[in-house]
């Protein structure tokens, strides 16, 4: 079901491993869903409700682009935020990937 421009879009939280293990298909790993409010959707926005949910570290962000070949892209400004939420918008969610530092 598409949404409407205006309306609260889903994005999909992925947030365990490194790159290589998100792509693999049978990845199975913890995510959560974030309701996410296109008025007040930023990239610092975005950091703060990462930090909110425990992800005090992280050594990037990507989400992945189905328009793409490779698929995923690097996330580091508003202007990637505002792709993540087009592509919600016409694939009714959008997957961002974090990863951590390694230990």
């Amino acid at each position: 079901m598409a949404q409407q421009m205006d309306q609260v879009f889903q994005c999909v939280l992925h947030h365990d491993g490194d790159l290589s293990c998100f792509n693999d298909p049978e990845y199975v790993g913890p995510e959560e869903i974030l309701d996410c409010d296109p008025d007040f959707f930023s990239y610092l926005a975005l950091l703060a409700t990462l930090k909110d949910l425990g992800n005090i570290t992280l050594n990037s962000l990507s989400y992945f682009d189905p328009v793409l070949e490779d698929g995923m892209v690097r996330l580091n400004s508003d202007i990637g935020c505002r792709r993540m939420h087009n592509i919600a918008y016409q694939f009714d969610k959008v997957h961002l990937y974090v990863v951590h530092p390694l230990s």
